[in-house]
């Protein structure tokens, strides 16, 4: 993915887009199943790194179900789009022949970008936006923008990119829509209307196309903006001075005050989301769990600082799965009934909108479901026969690790402090003395790019003789960048450590796919050998002689092949190379030992 394909969304904001690491073969082989992930930066993975994602946890389980084919699971997710780009995206990614394209989008439909209220926004038409999107493949209305952009920057007090504040506030603050607005209409219009060029264009192209319902987090974020039908600023008061008083109530454990307090505030106004957030918590705390849920759900409607998408939004999705060869997966109902209480909350969700690793995994496995049911990218048999591991295997091989974890919970920890969760300057305590904290801060500001940051805490586990988690690192990179030799050669090694043989043969396997080495092909053979298996082990040991070698190593690297032949009951081989080696080294006494035990036995 080309990190600069940003600048067709945004010309105002500045930022860097991360791209992702995962590559497809230019010439789609014959037998490939190529998937497509589109969406925001849930589907990047944040506040993870793209081995969070959904597409990551997909595409292990699609290579593990599906061993003898080529799996090709592409995420060209990014950070504060939404349907336009999801749209406009799909229309190039057609023409490199996807087997299945999976959307989850829909929270930054009013402040993505050209969302109806986003600074990147064309008025909120959405004929000029798609029609802006379109001219953009046009170099010289391209070249046009691009140098009104940059004259408008020049009278520009100080530019966007300079300002302290995070994406979000960039994007959105002061823009507050109220629900059922016009402008909350439009937004529903222009998801709609994307949607359903989505869907024709994965038809005209017979491509399966997955939609998702939106998650966010119900029970344990209060709304960011609560606005009245009436401007009156006493009956925001009086409201106001209700719901504390509810929350004093509730604190004190005199629910039914609570309950009659949080009700009069309700009743006011249905639409000020924090009297519906506090009728939830009073309606939790009596443990009429269905009652609150739909009282938070309302808060979260109501709340005018439209991050979270809303309830009709997610049911306009859920009207696509009626169309032919489109099927919705409804995360938002995953993640309820893996909630206490089927309540939404930090359990799952890292602030807002964005999951732990947890919520990651368990919306892929729901995608999986969807695949399996659908006979994708094979039938159905092959999924009851190979997809045999338990939810908590699953888990257990999680391309996420420790390092992953303290990203994830660091990021979190800067976005918070700021805009819309607090106000004033944002201010994060200082991380423990801890060496991967360290590491995660490092990674955080951007100091290290993620594959070094795991390289060094396989490094600092290896120093700690911890082979298990440096493994755990290397394969981590391993899962991520397929492309590159030394990570695999570094995992194998720390498996090697660990006396795990089994477990180094697929590893060592895959590194020769990638790029023939005799270390490779010497410990395949020696691991062969270690099990009986001569024939196999000569087949490696053989191809160790095109490799360019010292004498001790060719030498050595003989005699472990010569071992093999008399294994195999080849000793006419065997004793040829023993002589070859005495020709190359007189003196070498493992040679001479084998012939003499050959001659002996009447070779």
């Amino acid at each position: 993915m080309n990190p600069d394909v940003k600048g067709r969304y945004f010309g105002t904001i500045d930022f860097s887009a991360t791209a992702s690491p995962d590559l497809f073969l230019v010439s789609k082989p014959a037998g490939t199943f190529r998937v497509f992930f589109l969406g925001g930066s849930t589907t990047v993975g944040y506040p993870y790194w793209y081995n969070g994602s959904f597409s990551s946890f997909l595409r292990q389980r699609l290579r593990h179900v599906f061993p003898d084919r080529q799996i090709e699971v592409v995420n060209v997710g990014m950070t504060a789009t939404n349907s336009f780009t999801a749209l406009d995206m799909a229309r190039d990614i057609v023409a490199y022949q996807p087997d299945l394209l999976i959307v989850y989008d829909g929270h930054n439909e009013f402040y993505g970008a050209l969302g109806v209220s986003s600074v990147e926004t064309l008025g909120g038409s959405r004929f000029v936006s798609d029609l802006y999107l379109r001219l953009l493949r046009v170099k010289t209305f391209l070249l046009v923008r691009n140098a009104v952009s940059t004259v408008a920057n020049w009278f520009r007090a100080e530019p966007v990119s300079a300002s302290r504040a995070t994406l979000m506030e960039r994007l959105a603050k002061g823009k507050y829509v109220a629900y059922d607005s016009p402008v909350y209409r439009t937004a529903f219009h222009s998801l709609k209307i994307n949607l359903e060029e989505l869907v024709e264009l994965c038809k005209d192209h017979s491509i399966p196309l997955i939609l998702s319902t939106q998650v966010s987090n119900l029970k344990d974020l209060p709304p960011f903006i609560s606005g009245t039908t009436s401007e009156e600023p006493a009956l925001r008061q009086r409201i106001e001075d209700l719901i504390r008083q509810a929350a004093t109530a509730l604190a004190d454990q005199r629910l039914a005050d609570a309950d009659s307090l949080a009700r009069s505030a309700y009743r006011m106004d249905t639409t000020f989301a924090r009297s519906a957030f506090a009728l939830g918590l009073v309606r939790k705390e009596q443990r009429r769990f269905h009652d609150a849920e739909q009282f938070f759900r309302l808060a979260r409607d109501c709340d005018q600082l439209r991050f979270r998408m809303s309830s009709d939004f997610n049911e306009l999705v859920k009207g696509f799965g009626s169309h032919p060869n489109v099927f919705v997966a409804d995360i938002e109902a995953v993640f309820r009934s893996n909630s206490p209480d089927s309540l939404i909350g930090n359990e799952l969700i890292t602030e807002h909108l964005h999951p732990y690793a947890r919520g990651f995994f368990l919306a892929a496995e729901e995608y999986a479901k969807i695949l399996k049911e659908n006979d994708l990218p094979g039938p159905r048999d092959a999924w009851i026969r190979n997809d045999t591991l338990s939810r908590e295997q699953w888990w257990d091989l999680r391309p996420v690790t420790l390092l992953d974890e303290h990203v994830a919970q660091r990021r979190t920890q800067v976005l918070t402090a700021g805009w819309p969760f607090r106000e004033g300057f944002p201010v994060v305590d200082a991380v423990p003395n801890d060496t991967l904290w360290q590491l995660a801060e490092r990674a955080t500001r951007g100091q290290l790019d993620w594959k070094e940051a795991h390289v060094e805490a396989a490094a600092y586990y290896e120093r700690r003789r911890e082979f298990d988690l440096a493994a755990r690192e290397y394969r981590a990179i391993v899962d991520q960048i397929p492309h590159e030799l030394g990570p695999m050669l570094d995992w194998a090694r720390m498996l090697f450590a660990q006396g795990k043989y089994s477990e180094m043969v697929p590893v060592l396997k895959q590194s020769i796919a990638l790029e023939p080495t005799i270390q490779a092909y010497r410990t395949l053979g020696d691991i062969s050998m270690s099990k009986n298996r001569a024939t196999e082990a000569i087949s490696y040991y053989e191809r160790m002689d095109a490799f360019t070698q010292s004498l001790q190593e060719r030498v050595s690297n003989s005699m472990a092949l010569a071992h093999a032949y008399v294994a195999a009951k080849r000793m006419a081989d065997a004793k040829q190379l023993a002589l070859k080696v005495l020709a190359a080294a007189p003196d070498y006494q493992p040679a001479v030992e084998m012939l003499l035990e050959l001659n002996k036995r009447g070779y």
